[in-house]
Order: C-alpha cells, then sequence, then structure tokens
C-alpha cells in the first residue's frame, strides 16, 4: 500500500491553522515555548480525560454532543514528548475542520497510531502534521532552523526547546527544508520508513522508496545517495553524510543530508 504523502497546499493550510492556534493561546497567555497543550486544550473547552486502551495512545470521541480526548494515563511520565505529541494529534483533529465536522456528525472515532508506525490513512497523517506543526509553530521553528543542515547537534537543541522527540524534530526540519536531506526511522520490529525533503522528492526518491541493503545497519560516516535510493545516474554520486542515533531497543534513527559528514 502506498503512503499518503500530503501535497504542499495542504500541507501549508495545515502549518497556517496551528500556528493561528498557537497565536490565539499567545495573545491570551503570553508568547511561551514549548507550546501550552493543556491551555489550549482549556480555552477551546475540550475535555482531556486519562483512560488506558491496550491498542491506543490516545484518542477523541464525540460523547452526547461533546468531543472529548483520552490519553493513555501511562504516558505523561512513561514518555512526555510522545504524550505531547499524542495530546497535540488528537487537538488536530478537533482544529482541522474537515475532522470537526466527522466527529461532530457522529462519522467515527479519530485515534493515534502506536509509535513506530505511520499511518495509512489520509485523515492520521493530517493530525500527524498539524500535531508537529502546532509544537513547533513556523514562527519559531523557521526562526531556530534559519541556515542550518540537517545534524543530530541541532535536533538535541530543538529537542529540548520545542518538548519533542528527537523523531518528531527531525521529521520537521526535512519537511521544511531546502536542501536534499531525508531521516530514515528504523523501529525495533518492523519496515523502517522514511521522510524525505522536497528536494530529494523532486529526483523521484518518496517514501515508498526502497532502501538499499545499508539501510538495515548504517553507521555514521560519508556515503553517496546512489548507494541509499534508486536515482537518475547523474546524481548516484552525490555525497552525502549520514549520522546515526541508536536505541536501547534495537531502534534507530538515520540523518542523511548533502555533503561530507
Amino acid at each position: 500500500m502506498a503512503l499518503p504523502d500530503l501535497n504542499s497546499g495542504r500541507r501549508k493550510a495545515l502549518r497556517n491553522l496551528a500556528t493561528r492556534v498557537c497565536e490565539t493561546c499567545w495573545r491570551r497567555h503570553g508568547r511561551r515555548i514549548p507550546v501550552d497543550l493543556e491551555q489550549i486544550a482549556k480555552d477551546a473547552d475540550i475535555p482531556v480525560d486519562f483512560r488506558f486502551h491496550k491498542d491506543r495512545l490516545g484518542w477523541i470521541e464525540n460523547r452526547n454532543g461533546e468531543l472529548r480526548i483520552f490519553i493513555d494515563p501511562e504516558l505523561p511520565s512513561v514518555s512526555p514528548p510522545l504524550y505531547r505529541f499524542t495530546l497535540a494529534h488528537e487537538l488536530g483533529h478537533f482544529f482541522i475542520p474537515a475532522h470537526w465536522s466527522s466527529l461532530m456528525a457522529g462519522q467515527g472515532i479519530y485515534y493515534e497510531v502506536l509509535p513506530g508506525k505511520l499511518p495509512t490513512l489520509v485523515p492520521e497523517q493530517e493530525a500527524n502534521y498539524f500535531a508537529a506543526s502546532l509544537l513547533m509553530p513556523d514562527p519559531e521553528f523557521l526562526r531556530q532552523v534559519e541556515g542550518t543542515s540537517l545534524r543530530l547537534t541541532l535536533l538535541r537543541d530543538l529537542k529540548e526547546t520545542f518538548a519533542v522527540s528527537l523523531e518528531c524534530a527531525a521529521i520537521r526540519h526535512v519537511q521544511t527544508a531546502a536542501g536534499l536531506c531525508a531521516v530514515i526511522v528504523i523501529p525495533p520490529k518492523g519496515q523502517p520508513w522514511m521522510e524525505v525533503s522536497e528536494g530529494l522528492k523532486r529526483m523521484g526518491v518518496n517514501r515508498d522508496s526502497k532502501l538499499a541493503p545499508c539501510g538495515r545497519s548504517p553507521e555514521s560516516g560519508d556515503n553517496a545517495l546512489g548507494n541509499w535510493f534508486k536515482v537518475p545516474l547523474s546524481k548516484q554520486t552525490l555525497p552525502f553524510a549520514q549520522e546515526v542515533q541508536r536505541y536501547k531497543d534495537g531502534g534507530a534513527i538515520v540523518l542523511l543530508r548533502e555533503g561530507f559528514f
């Protein structure tokens, strides 16, 4: 199944919506980074309850005409960045007009997918994109990354500034990058998945592109674009630096950027 990839117009609309939500909160309570998601929910009169579900980290549903968000009670203490992303994702379903209309019409329950998996449903992709844009709103995020390239040192700073995961910061950076770069997420189990910059998309690289064999156990250092992706012959020898962040559970994040390590 091909993974959905939101077009540039839809992405811009979601970023602008997230920025408006943040600016509304800032006008009332002062400009704060990290973004105060609980205050946003409170201002919008959206109850947030904590309830365990064996298959979901969080979800939003219509209960007698009232939309209510539910979050796994262990998330805030076990993984604050994942808790924040899950809450921002569910707020996306509330603020994105088409999602709100669907929920108010009683046409379903939206829910967050499990970590390490990329959603295949377009509404979930939209909520993910909105969530990252709400956690790292354009005015603040673009100022932080202006003139930078995709590096672990930068991502660690973004992680602390915006109270997000390294993975979330990497994906947001790639989505806004002007150059050639990508982030590849290698989960402990299952297939790797990735986000690629607009520049790589113009070369024919997308989320469904097959990774080279080096994609399972990469090391930090120098490589060539053609060793990662199937690209035109003239682009195969483009130098690409790769940085790898490994985790105790066996997973890893690989950063690819044009140039040398």
